[in-house]
């Protein structure tokens, strides 16, 4: 995406013209396997055309030969030439509709505006999106076309669309549930330009009417073809259609076949201006408004019943405070506006939909209270738009307070001068489906529709946080059970209500129980609480976008060409992600104390759609062989979301397969001791497999990696026999982890794969700094002995880490009930090539035969490069003390020694000083050497020695 800046500082979309060849390798050979040669690509702000040789013709003819005769008058001298010669043509944006709100400032364009590399000299002629605007005009032709061809040719129904330009089936959002295959979305897009009846007159009024060309100059442009008169008289038929509100001339043709339904567009409150008339627009008879898929009509019927039922409950609370405490009281009042405020629509939060037979009437009558006053005027308030846009997310995924599409529609609007309104109306968005329900007095939603009126100011509900007083506990409980009962009606937590609407029982459940437990989190919380967790929601879901759109913009396209280089011989090739955006994460990373294996929010559904789509686009997935992936709930979660479903599956006709491991080396660290942050813990083999979502994965190396490190019932992510982690030992696992992933070429051979970890593990193992946002990803080559290097940058990837073999391996260290004179006793199990070996010694005995040997031998400068300070517990460490079981860190300090003694550099002599002591007590098992007769004697005072240590 190529954004620019226009010289009065406005942001404002640039189109670039990529010519065959100059797309990626992958995706090249993909667009020229389906369409052939010839096809171009056309990238704007917010959409994507293909466009056939035929259609680019006619298109350089209208538009982008004059783009090339005054590119030196409209670009920055310093910019033009140099931009222009890397990277193709690029030409102001005068024909692409859908950039923009009404407000003037886009998404897209904000969005990726922080990678802009152009500066335009000037402002652009003309408005932006205005109704009539030349842009929405030859959009509503290309898109006529289009969904004729979606919905006749390969029938779809088009989803619901936040305006009339808008993509038909692909949620803003970027939702894809029920989105167009992406060869479909390309075939329309040239069935649609080929279609474009008298495009080339169109394409010229758009680019004479912005003031980019004046007639004279593009007579020059096309000698012989046009003439100043026939451009005038172009004009003014192009003008009358603007008037005249009707952009359907030339295409009456498509829509007069039996088989074709005129399509009317379902416009949001937005795009509405003060002279359309609404009833006609509800009542041509000509028009076919969309089908909704049944679970949209589920959600619909149930809000519309909700509405009704809130008012009954408004009018009868209100005439029994009248009749009990006076019209006068200050409560009688409220209720009073609470009522007159559901009489007129506000707070309905619904409904610009219209439902075919006998929903028309009930939906034509919402949409009144929902756009109009009662003179009939249209309300165009900030918090309807912010209803009517929220609207477009709920209808096809139930979303919580943490989603990403209200946070860069709140981004957008604030510039425009409402954002002390836009956050009450943020933090309202999902409570306001609530309000009408049957809840008690204490509570009073605030109307955020404007800044002042009789339910008090803003800065007013900003000081009360939403409520009157706190109340006491019965009717903090009774809040609870009506705001339950209302979510119930409102999204169905029932199986059966899923089950009839097409969607999968367990997930329509799961989604309905996680919405639930937030929303009842802000209605129980007492009110000096409840605008502190709110901000803390705001501000964890806020960071993790912002971040994750900061590396889309800036660092995304450089690891997929990266990715797609040339791979060295003996690597593996690794793209490294960190999961999406955990629920343990929503409280600004404090929310682990109910979230121990936290699932991904919707935030996070956002980040990895969104991230799915980017690596598709380029083709990732056609060169991966293999996925690993952490054994948490948010690394599958995101997987699952990441890698497209048919690889996953397999079940596609000609599509193979993608193997999964599924691998605790990846997983997060554990070494959190609070009861509190405990957002990595996970669940059981047993556990995960139960779950439906998961059925598509492997547990086996989960279940082997548990026996191996003697992990107790399961808990994989304990990676040993102690339920937590150590620094040292963390630091070890992502040397173990790199090392295997470098050796799976010995199995897979030539190797690339996707790798879905944990911020912690990509700084440990990769040395990403600083830490990862959600989603992010970088590309390295591993080798077999652990050494890796990013491929973007070219660096070699913490070189300092001892990649050699350990010497033996630590199986446990466990501490022993008994006591030898006042000291602790621990079992010391330990692999070496002689066999397993078991040592019983107090912690005097492992200071004084061990450790304080050891250090003495060791200069202080290899004691220090060898990791070995201060493992051991000390004497005067209180920390260490305290826990009362020092085991995990004599473990700790055991399996350092181990891979400091594989190093070239131990010095021999105390490599023989740590073997003797390992040694004095094999196990029975071992296999026993023949020993000479000074060796019988050896071994017969050593087991004295160890009968003395031995205890129980």
């Amino acid at each position: 995406m190529i954004t620019s800046l226009w010289g009065s500082g406005e942001v404002g979309p640039l189109c670039l013209v990529l010519p065959q060849g100059f797309l990626p390798g992958e995706k090249q050979a993909e667009l020229a396997k389906r369409f052939g040669p010839d096809v171009y690509f056309l990238s704007s702000g917010r959409s994507t055309h293909f466009m056939n040789a035929e259609c680019v013709v006619a298109f350089f003819e209208t538009i982008l030969a004059d783009a090339f005769e005054r590119r030196r008058a409209r670009l920055a001298e310093r910019y033009a030439k140099s931009f222009l010669d890397e990277w193709g043509v690029l030409l102001c944006d005068s024909f692409t509709g859908h950039h923009s709100t009404s407000e003037g400032v886009d998404i897209q364009r904000e969005l990726f505006s922080k990678t802009t590399r152009v500066v335009l000299p000037e402002r652009q002629p003309g408005g932006w999106s205005a109704r009539g605007q030349p842009c929405d005009a030859i959009h509503a032709l290309l898109r006529k076309n289009m969904n004729t061809y979606l919905e006749t040719c390969l029938g779809y129904r088009s989803g619901l669309m936040s305006r009339a330009t808008e993509t038909p089936v692909l949620m803003s959002n970027g939702n894809v549930h029920l989105a167009v295959s992406h060869e479909d979305s390309v075939l329309s897009c040239i069935y649609g330009w080929q279609r474009m009846a008298k495009k080339q007159k169109v394409l010229r009024w758009a680019w004479l009417s912005r003031g980019m060309a004046s007639i004279e100059e593009m007579c020059e442009v096309a000698p012989g073809e046009v003439t100043p008169e026939g451009l005038k008289s172009e004009m003014e038929e192009c003008e009358k259609h603007v008037e005249d509100g009707e952009w359907e001339a030339g295409i009456d043709e498509v829509f007069s076949r039996p088989d074709v339904n005129r399509t009317m567009f379902i416009w949001q409150v937005e795009v509405a201006t003060e002279d359309s008339d609404v009833e006609d627009d509800w009542e041509k008879e000509d028009s076919a408004w969309r089908c909704l898929p049944q679970h949209w009509q589920t959600v619909l019927n149930a809000r519309l019943a909700q509405y009704q039922s809130s008012l009954q409950d408004a009018q009868a609370l209100y005439e029994y405070r009248v009749e009990t405490f006076g019209a006068n009281d200050v409560k009688t009042k409220n209720a009073n506006q609470k009522l007159v405020d559901l009489q007129s629509g506000k707070g309905a939060r619904s409904i610009v939909l219209m439902l075919k037979g006998s929903g028309k009437e009930v939906g034509q009558e919402v949409y009144r209270r929902t756009v109009q006053n009662d003179n009939g005027e249209l309300k165009v308030s900030v918090s309807n738009k912010i209803q009517a846009y929220q609207l477009c997310v709920d209808s096809m995924k139930l979303s919580t307070l943490s989603d990403p599409v209200v946070e860069r529609q709140l981004r957008i609007v604030s510039v425009t001068g409402f954002s002390r309104e836009l956050q009450e109306v943020r933090l309202h968005l999902d409570v306001a489906s609530l309000q009408s329900s049957n809840l008690m007095e204490g509570f009073k939603f605030s109307n955020s529709s404007s800044s002042s009126g009789k339910n008090g100011s803003t800065e007013e509900v900003q000081k009360t946080g939403g409520m009157e007083e706190p109340g006491d506990v019965a009717v903090l409980e009774d809040e609870f059970e009506a705001a339950e009962d209302g979510l119930n009606a409102i999204i169905g937590a029932n199986p059966a209500d899923f089950a009839e609407a097409g969607v999968e029982a367990d997930k329509g459940c799961r989604l309905a129980m996680r919405r639930k437990r937030l929303l009842l989190t802000f209605l129980v919380v007492p009110e000096a609480s409840m605008s502190w967790l709110r901000i803390m929601t705001l501000s964890g879901c806020n960071k993790s976008w912002s971040l994750f759109s900061d590396f889309i913009n800036q660092e995304a396209s450089d690891e997929i060409q990266a990715f797609f280089s040339s791979r060295p011989p003996g690597v593996v090739r690794a793209l490294v992600m960190r999961h999406a955006m955990g629920s343990h994460n929503t409280y600004a990373g404090i929310g682990s104390l109910v979230s121990e294996d936290a699932e991904i929010n919707e935030t996070g559904e956002a980040q990895a759609t969104a991230v799915a789509e980017k690596l598709r686009e380029a083709g990732v997935f056609h060169e991966i062989q293999l996925a690993v992936i952490s054994p948490f709930t948010r690394a599958l979660q995101t997987a699952l979301r990441v890698i497209p479903q048919e690889l996953l599956d397999g079940e596609n006709e000609g599509s193979q397969k993608l193997p999964t491991l599924v691998h605790p080396l990846c997983a997060e660290q554990t070494f959190v001791h609070s009861h509190v942050g405990r957002g990595n813990r996970g669940s059981t083999v047993e556990e995960l497999s139960r779950s439906p979502e998961f059925s598509l994965f492997d547990w086996k190396d989960v279940e082997t990696y548990c026996e191996k490190h003697r992990v107790n019932a399961g808990k994989w992510w304990h990676h040993g026999p102690h339920p937590e982690e150590t620094e040292s030992s963390f630091q070890r696992r992502a040397v173990r982890l790199k090392k295997w992933l470098g050796s799976l070429q010995d199995t897979w051979g030539d190797l690339n794969l996707i790798l879905v970890s944990h911020g912690g593990v990509m700084q440990a193992a990769f040395d990403y700094q600083p830490h990862p946002p959600n989603c992010a990803f970088r590309v390295y080559d591993l080798q077999r002995d652990g050494r890796c290097k990013h491929v973007a940058r070219n660096e070699e990837v913490n070189p300092n880490h001892l990649l050699a073999e350990p010497h033996f391996a630590v199986c446990s260290v466990r501490r022993l009930p008994d006591k030898m004179n006042g000291s602790t006793v621990f079992g010391v199990e330990v692999d070496m090539e002689e066999g397993l070996f078991m040592l019983n010694l107090s912690e005097n005995a492992l200071r004084e035969k061990l450790h304080d040997p050891v250090k003495a031998a060791l200069s202080a400068e290899l004691y220090e490069r060898f990791g070995l300070a201060g493992l051991f517990p000390s004497w005067w460490s209180w920390l260490n003390r305290a826990r009362a079981d020092l085991s995990i860190y004599i473990q700790d300090y055991l399996e350092q020694l181990a891979l400091a003694m594989g190093q070239e550099d131990f010095p021999w002599s105390v490599a023989e000083l740590v073997h003797q002591v390992l040694l004095e007590e094999p196990l029975p098992e071992a296999p026993e050497a023949p020993a000479s007769a000074g060796e019988e004697a050896t071994q017969a005072e050593e087991a004295e020695n160890a009968a003395e240590c031995k205890v129980g």
